[in-house]
C-alpha cells in the first residue's frame, strides 16, 4: 500500500516542547513515515502525518496525539 497523509487539527497553542513531543512520539509509531507542522507559523497547531495505512489508521494516529493530552481532531485525510 502507497503511503499517504492526514491532517490533525490539535486545538490549542503549542509551544516548542509540546511539538517537540508529538512530533518525537508519532516519529514512534510503527508505520508513520513524517510528521510536520504547517505552516511553520507557531500560532496554527496543525500537523501533517505521512503514514502507511496498511500499519496504522488515521484514527489511530488520532489516538496517540490524544492520548499525550492532546484536544486534537481529524481535519482531512
Amino acid at each position: 500500500m502507497e503511503p499517504v497523509d492526514v491532517l490533525i487539527h490539535i486545538r490549542q497553542h503549542l509551544d516548542d516542547g509540546s511539538r517537540l513531543v508529538i512530533d518525537t512520539s508519532l516519529r514512534k509509531v510503527p508505520g508513520v513515515v513524517a510528521p510536520w507542522f504547517v505552516p511553520q507559523d507557531k500560532s496554527l497547531s496543525f500537523i501533517i502525518v505521512y503514514y502507511n495505512p496498511s500499519i496504522i489508521s488515521a484514527t489511530s494516529l488520532l489516538g496517540c496525539v490524544r492520548h499525550l493530552g492532546f484536544n486534537a481532531s481529524l481535519i482531512a485525510m
